[in-house]
């Protein structure tokens, strides 16, 4: 998360042509309060939910749940298939939202990823047997 109380700072040159003189203004104010609350809505539900949860079936069961969470947003298939997380979709209920992402930028329609990849290459280069190319392991 981004401290609200830094000062802003130019990363990278300002093109003027394209975006107008520089200025860090909107930078420096503070942000409007619904942003914020727009921004903190989701952490604080699972706070809630978790609060919920813990008084109603006690801490083993929020534990639990977030161990669950954990195992099931790692990758489970080999490198070069496609994983789709519905089961992690299914247990944090985002089965019901459909956003931007569910139907823009693909993996299968993008040009880098149509390339094969070698399964048994990336998993050696994973087991330390063959050194590893920057452009398949991230």
């Amino acid at each position: 998360m981004e401290d609200s109380h830094q000062l802003p700072h130019a990363a990278e040159p300002h093109d003027a042509l394209r975006f107008g003189l520089p200025t860090f203004k909107q930078d420096a104010l503070p942000a409007h309060p619904v942003e914020t609350m727009t921004k903190n809505f989701p952490k604080q539900q699972s706070t809630l939910k978790q609060t919920l949860l813990t008084n109603a079936y006690g801490a083993a069961l929020p534990m639990r749940m977030e161990i669950e969470r954990q195992y099931l947003s790692r990758p489970h298939r080999l490198p070069g298939m496609p994983d789709s997380r519905v089961s992690l979709d299914s247990m944090t209920g985002d089965l019901d939202n459909f956003g931007f992402e569910d139907y823009l930028n693909l993996p299968s329609e993008r040009e880098s990823q149509n390339a094969a990849v070698d399964p048994h290459y990336v998993m050696e280069a994973r087991m330390g047997m063959v050194p590893k190319p920057s452009s398949i392991l991230r």
